[in-house]
C-alpha cells in the first residue's frame, strides 16, 4: 500500500506539469530541432517585454501561393507600436515579404502570400519590429507552410 502514494504523486506531477504549461504546446520541433508554430493548435505565443505577443494565421494550414492573414494580439497593447514586420524563408531564401499590420480593435490584421519553393514544405520565419515605451525589440515566429 506504501508503494501506491509515490506513485500516485509521481503520476498526479505529471498531470499537473502537463496542464499547467497546456498554452506553450503551440509550437511543434522539427528534425533540425526548431520549434516552430503550429497554428492549428492555438495562437503562438513569445515572450516580449510587454507580457506575450500571440500571433496567429488564417487558414491554420499555411499553402503557398495563397492568401494568409496573421493576427498580432498582446496581453497589454496600451504602450506596443509595430515599426514593420517581414517573412523570410528560414530553409531557402525566397526574398524579404513585407507585412503590413493595421489595428483591428485589441489586435493588429497583416495579410501575406508565400511563394511556392522546390520542396513540399518549408520553414518561415516572420520578424516583427516593436516599441514597448519606446524601446525597440524583435518578436520572431518560426512556422512552415506547406504546397497546395
Amino acid at each position: 500500500m506504501n508503494k501506491i502514494y509515490p506513485i500516485t504523486a509521481v503520476f498526479i506531477f505529471i498531470i499537473i506539469a502537463f496542464i499547467w504549461n497546456w498554452p506553450e504546446q503551440n509550437r511543434i520541433e522539427t528534425n533540425k530541432g526548431t520549434l516552430l508554430c503550429d497554428f492549428e493548435y492555438s495562437p503562438c505565443a513569445f515572450n516580449s517585454s510587454q507580457g506575450k505577443a500571440w500571433l496567429q494565421a488564417e487558414p491554420a494550414i499555411i499553402k503557398t501561393e495563397n492568401e494568409i492573414t496573421f493576427s498580432l494580439s498582446f496581453d497589454d497593447p496600451s504602450n506596443v507600436v509595430i515599426k514593420t514586420a517581414r517573412l523570410e524563408g528560414k530553409d531557402m531564401y525566397m526574398g524579404v515579404i513585407p507585412v503590413f499590420f493595421t489595428k483591428v480593435g485589441e489586435q493588429y490584421r497583416g495579410g501575406a502570400m508565400l511563394g511556392a519553393c522546390m520542396h513540399d514544405k518549408m520553414v518561415w520565419q516572420m520578424f516583427v519590429e516593436i516599441e514597448v515605451d519606446g524601446k525597440p525589440q524583435t518578436l520572431v515566429y518560426d512556422f512552415y507552410s506547406e504546397q497546395d
